[in-house]
Parts: C-alpha cells; sequence; structure tokens
C-alpha cells in the first residue's frame, strides 16, 4: 500500500527561500528514518518563473519518493489560498517503510521544521481525485478554500491544523480539539501551537476509512 503525506507552510514574504531550503535539507538529512545515508550530493532548487521545486526521491530511502514545491514569496500580493503554499509531499511504500513509526517518529519532525500550518496522511489516492469536484463546487458556494487555508474536505487518520487553522476549520483552538478527541483517538496533542490528531496508526480498509471523517466531525462539534 502506498500512502502519501501533503505538509503544508505558508510562504512568509520575509522568509529567504535558499535559506529556507538548506534548513529543511539540513533537517531532513539527519532524519535516518527520511534520509539515505549514502546520498551525499547537494539537493539544488529548480526554480520555475516565481516558484521553486525540489525532487527529494534521488535523497530519500529505499520505499519512499518525494518531493518540495515552494510558493511564491517576492509577490507583493497574493491570496489566501493554499495554492501559494510550500508543499512537501511524500509516497512511502508499506511494504519498504513502517507504516506507524513513521508516523511517530518522522512526520511531527516535519510539521515542526518546516513550521507547518497543516498536514495529513491520504491513504487512498482515488478519493482525493474524486473530492476534487466536490471542493470546487464548495468552495465556489462558499468562498473559503476548503481543503486549504479554511479546512479539511475530508479528515484522515493523521491530521494537523496550527491555531488559525483550527479556528478557521473548527471555530476551536488546539487545546480544545485535543481535548474533545482525548480517549476516543489513539493519539491526541498540541504540537508546535496546533493539534496533532491521530485516529489510528492502523492502515484502514477504504470502508473503515470512509467513516474516519464522520467520527471525528462529530467528536468536535
Amino acid at each position: 500500500m502506498n500512502v502519501k503525506f501533503r505538509i503544508g507552510h505558508r510562504p512568509d514574504s520575509s522568509e529567504n527561500l535558499q535559506a529556507f531550503h538548506e534548513h529543511l535539507m539540513s533537517t531532513f538529512s539527519r532524519v535516518s528514518a527520511l534520509w539515505d545515508a549514502r546520498f551525499t550530493n547537494e539537493v539544488n532548487l529548480v526554480l520555475d518563473g516565481t516558484d521553486a521545486a525540489v525532487d527529494l526521491t534521488p535523497a530519500l530511502r529505499d520505499g519512499l519518493r518525494g518531493a518540495v514545491h515552494y510558493g511564491p514569496r517576492y509577490i507583493h500580493h497574493v491570496e489566501d489560498k493554499a495554492m501559494f503554499d510550500d508543499t512537501l509531499i511524500l509516497e512511502l511504500d508499506t511494504a519498504q517503510v513502517e507504516y506507524r513509526s513513521f508516523v511517530e517518529s518522522v512526520f511531527p519532525v516535519l510539521i515542526k521544521e518546516m513550521k507547518a500550518y497543516r498536514g495529513i496522511a491520504v491513504l487512498y489516492k482515488d478519493l482525493e481525485r474524486d473530492d476534487h469536484n466536490a471542493i470546487v463546487d464548495l468552495c465556489g458556494r462558499t468562498g473559503r478554500d476548503e481543503n486549504g487555508r479554511d479546512g479539511f474536505f475530508r479528515l484522515s487518520t493523521v491530521n494537523y491544523a496550527e491555531r488559525e487553522l483550527c479556528r478557521r476549520a473548527f471555530s476551536l483552538t488546539p487545546e480544545e480539539i485535543v481535548k474533545r478527541v482525548w480517549g476516543k483517538v489513539e493519539l491526541a496533542q498540541v504540537l508546535s501551537d496546533g493539534a496533532l490528531i491521530i485516529y489510528t496508526f492502523d492502515l484502514l480498509s477504504r470502508d473503515q476509512f470512509l467513516r474516519v471523517d464522520p467520527e471525528l466531525r462529530e467528536m468536535l462539534k
């Protein structure tokens, strides 16, 4: 089974892109469960207009693929939407990488070092594709970035939201979210001024996974 992790950071015009990239690469290279110790080359930015991208796959351990896309920083006005995020995407082959260990030890480090405002595990990529039209329709009706800066269209087994996203998505603080789900999920904690919610460390069947979003939303009422 392949599981995708998507982690987003709001770019700041005061951030130096090269320095932020070097910080991430330095941090990632010290995470043994992520980085291939045999890789000794530099991971260089590839500029694309106002954006930049990096293919991480050559530097990652067997069973992992990944990339970082950096959003624009020097534009005077960028809409408050996830399409302008710095986005880290990692795809994990559970036949080669131990999923629970990755979620426990690597995911929180990525959240912290990316200064992320959101993070999520995508267990079924076909659901992500199927949700696309419904997300576009909902955003059109509400005027909100319903699966980005303003909310989660489908909560997963692994979710992270920093304080502002907690407010926008659930009208709750991270502390209130943790309190509401405490004892009902496998892990709930305040992390980097946000809420980390691990519904389960298990890999769920599709039918089981479809029950996660409504159950979490019921807990958060």
